[in-house]
């Protein structure tokens, strides 16, 4: 498995979706380096055959700064050991890091890579730095996604992070608006369904192949989280973001241009998402 350049994948399922994404695009001009606990995702994605696994129970912090200090011996220990872990891997290869920040030049100091190049810092769309630093002409990323027919959509209203959680109130207030049309809805809940009274079907899903297969069978994806939205641009299906606070930093641009994303607070965009498609 020899390849001249290889990225050391962030520690976040979303991110390492997002260089499987591009790895493929790339016609897998690159590998990646990811932690053990990816392999079912990568198994899912047909892409473990291009995968350096390195053996790691640890996680990076989202930040090392402004954290309380009873947490200071748990950090130290997570970077000692990703460092153990990956030593061998990266030396003398080119690594390519996705984010440029203060955790990743700690975590890979003196560790002797024969070079190291960073794709993008805290201010830059993730999707437009990827597209920039491989020199891809967008119109190869981005699939077009409008005018297609739409007759299987898939909701997934369940997030990691509980503030993202679709509540009882936005799912019905969701299948309301989609009630006007003949489509094939499916809600998808992690592990225990949401038993809403509603002619809808309901799905539970307990592991990556469940969710990746969910997601390649449908036509649109209405998601509140991240990584359903990473999977669903993975199989170039048409995606639309329901948050509470939305980071287009980490969205494809597409989604923004097309205003495929609403709040709570502002559902213009989901009002006029059918007009772009044929859901007849």
């Amino acid at each position: 498995m020899k390849k001249d350049k290889y990225i050391l994948s962030n520690l976040a399922l979303g991110d390492f979706v997002i260089d499987c994404f591009f790895m493929k695009k790339l016609n897998y001009h690159f590998h990646i380096i990811a932690p053990e606990s990816f392999r079912p995702l990568a198994q899912c994605l047909g892409v473990d055959n291009q995968v350096l696994f390195f053996e790691s129970n640890e996680k990076i912090p989202p930040k090392i700064f402004s954290v309380k200090s009873s947490m200071f011996r748990e950090i130290i220990s997570s970077f000692v050991g990703i460092r153990r872990s990956i030593k061998e891997i990266i030396k003398g290869k080119n690594i390519i890091i996705p984010h440029k920040d203060i955790r990743w030049k700690i975590l890979i100091k003196g560790l002797n890579p024969a070079k190291v190049s960073y794709i993008c810092n805290s201010s830059q769309n993730i999707y437009a730095a990827y597209i920039k630093f491989f020199s891809i002409q967008k119109k190869n990323i981005y699939p077009i996604f409008a005018n297609k027919k739409i007759k299987k959509i898939f909701i997934f209203p369940d997030s990691r992070q509980s503030h993202k959680v679709l509540s009882i109130v936005t799912l019905e207030n969701i299948l309301g608006k989609l009630r006007v049309f003949s489509l094939d809805i499916t809600l998808c809940s992690y592990k225990k369904p949401r038993m809403l009274n509603s002619n809808i079907h309901e799905e539970v899903y307990n592991s990556f192949d469940d969710l990746t297969e969910f997601i390649s069978s449908s036509d649109l994806v209405i998601t509140a989280d991240s990584l359903p939205l990473h999977l669903a641009y993975f199989h170039e299906k048409n995606v639309f973001v329901i948050s509470d606070k939305l980071n287009s930093r980490l969205f494809p641009e597409n989604i923004i241009q097309q205003k495929n994303f609403c709040t709570f607070n502002d559902w213009t965009n989901f009002d006029n998402l059918f007009k772009k498609y044929d859901c007849k």
